[in-house]
């Protein structure tokens, strides 16, 4: 006898306090719902109602809970859509851009209101852009994943999740484009990939998403912003009475998506005005008018979280979207490591910063040792010293000795360098290495990384470091940041291939 199999879950619905999710369902023929034909009349207007029945799943982060939780940022998006509808747009009449905190599903209400689109024919053809081209194949992926599983949406529109076909064979079913048997066309590109003039039988898109087209604050310039910026110019032409929906977390300051938040709080950028985008900016934070505040998405972060969370430089980056200016300082007195000297390390990085020369004008010799203590990086000696050749010999046997838990010394070469293995290899002892590393990231990137490390609580002194100290709280202005950048380098070592963890180390 076959044991009876339990019954699927029934996912709840939670939504923001300012919405009557009772009330919009309660207005539902719950009778009429079992028939195709109602269901598909219900969602032609209704695009949040279109995700509820039919994108459920999409909708369910596993990590919160097997219930549907809805931010007043879903909602409005959502809304917003039903704007779409109107067939008889005026020259860039919709250009919204959704700036939200990295992780609130920007791109899931993408991928389901374009279904929404294309199911029941408001718009014909689209057109999506990622930051490169492996983005771009999430993009397609992800809606193919919701055409292909999603029983209830492959039953109420069968000729939207079936290729088309032409004398039996499939006009395109490619991971870049997508031609369903309804005549509806989905092609996902990278931004920069050259895909311009695009069309398929004449038809341009009507359809445009620009989704995070803009790379990871590491892989990113304000002269890339300026490409990214007259590609995206180059893009609407396509249609300039298309849809445009640009969804995106600001990447570094003074970025694209930065600029459009600024817009708002009467910073102007004449391409914002230019393009015809209506910036919607939502932080993860919300104050209401009376101070009170509220997290945009309390199922994800808990309001305790993210204040927790508000000091760090990645939380201005990517919940708040309104990253603070190396002008203005990057560190502040709070963001200085606390002094644990009962820490004890179990073995320990040398990393020396080479001043060029030892003149008065040029950049002292930055020399730091860190030690790997528990779950931190114990920053143990950090000084600056004018140094020739034989008096960095000495220091550096000194330093070993010293601190006889050093295994690496590593040297910092740039600009080609010289080999520094004759010079110092003969007072290092048996056992501790010698390795001359190239940087591979810039000194700004590799300083807002050691911050990050400050502010989740991953790095402390063993003592007071007054030149460490007097450059990390005058940088970018300060006249050195040697000893700065060394202690960068040998951080980056013991911490690099780490994660970020969510709380900091007791």
């Amino acid at each position: 006898m076959r044991a009876p199999t339990a019954p699927e879950y029934v996912p709840a619905i939670y939504g923001p306090e300012s919405f009557d999710l009772d009330w919009h369902l309660g207005k539902l023929n719950a009778a009429a719902m079992a028939h195709p034909a109602y269901r598909r009349k219900v969602t032609e207007t209704y695009p949040l109602l279109f995700a509820l029945l039919y994108c459920q799943h999409r909708l369910i982060d596993p990590t919160i809970s097997p219930d549907i939780h809805l931010s007043q940022f879903h909602v409005d998006m959502a809304y917003a859509a039903e704007l779409w509808l109107e067939r008889n747009l005026a020259p860039g009449q919709i250009r919204e851009a959704w700036i939200a905190p990295r992780g609130a599903a920007k791109s899931t209400w993408q991928t389901i209101l374009t279904l929404w689109a294309l199911a029941h024919g408001h718009r014909r053809m689209v057109m999506a852009f990622g930051a490169n081209q492996a983005a771009a194949s999430r993009i397609m992926g992800n809606l193919r994943f919701c055409l292909d599983n999603y029983e209830l949406l492959r039953t109420d529109f069968p000729d939207l999740v079936t290729p088309a076909k032409v004398s039996g064979k499939t006009v395109s079913d490619a991971k870049n484009m997508f031609v369903a048997k309804s005549g509806a066309v989905v092609m996902a590109y990278g931004i920069d990939s050259n895909q311009l003039g695009a069309n398929v039988h004449g038809m341009r898109p009507d359809l445009i998403l620009l989704d995070d087209i803009e790379d990871d604050e590491g892989n990113y310039s304000l002269h890339q912003k300026a490409s990214r910026l007259s590609t995206v110019g180059a893009i609407l032409p396509m249609n300039d009475r298309a849809v445009v929906q640009w969804a995106g977390t600001t990447t570094m300051y003074g970025s694209a998506t930065h600029d459009l938040v600024r817009s708002l709080y009467g910073d102007r950028f004449e391409w914002v005005t230019d393009y015809q985008f209506r910036p919607r900016h939502y932080p993860a934070i919300i104050t209401a008018p009376d101070g009170s505040e509220a997290s945009i998405w309390p199922a994800k972060w808990p309001l305790e979280y993210l204040q927790s969370q508000r000091h760090t430089r990645l939380y201005a980056l990517h919940f708040d979207n309104r990253p603070r200016s190396h002008a203005d300082g990057l560190w502040t007195p709070g963001d200085l490591p606390p002094i644990l000297p009962a820490l004890r390390p179990s073995r320990a990085v040398l990393w020396i910063d080479p001043g060029v020369t030892t003149n008065a004008k040029s950049d002292p010799t930055g020399l730091a040792v860190v030690g790997a203590a528990g779950a931190r990086a114990t920053v143990l000696y950090a000084e600056g010293h004018k140094l020739k050749p034989g008096e960095r010999k000495n220091m550096v046997g000194q330093l070993v000795h010293d601190n006889p838990m050093i295994d690496t010394v590593y040297v910092e070469v740039t600009n080609g360098g010289d080999s520094y293995r004759a010079e110092l290899e003969s007072v290092l002892p048996r056992g501790v290495d010698l390795v001359e590393r190239r940087p591979t990231k810039s000194k700004p990137k590799r300083i807002e990384e050691h911050l990050d490390y400050c502010q989740m609580g991953w790095v402390a002194w063993a003592e007071d470091h007054p030149q460490l100290r007097e450059q990390m709280l005058a940088y970018p202005k300060g006249e050195h940041d040697d000893v700065l950048d060394a202690v960068c380098g040998a951080t980056e070592e013991l911490l690099g291939g780490r994660s970020r963890p969510k709380t900091k180390p007791s």
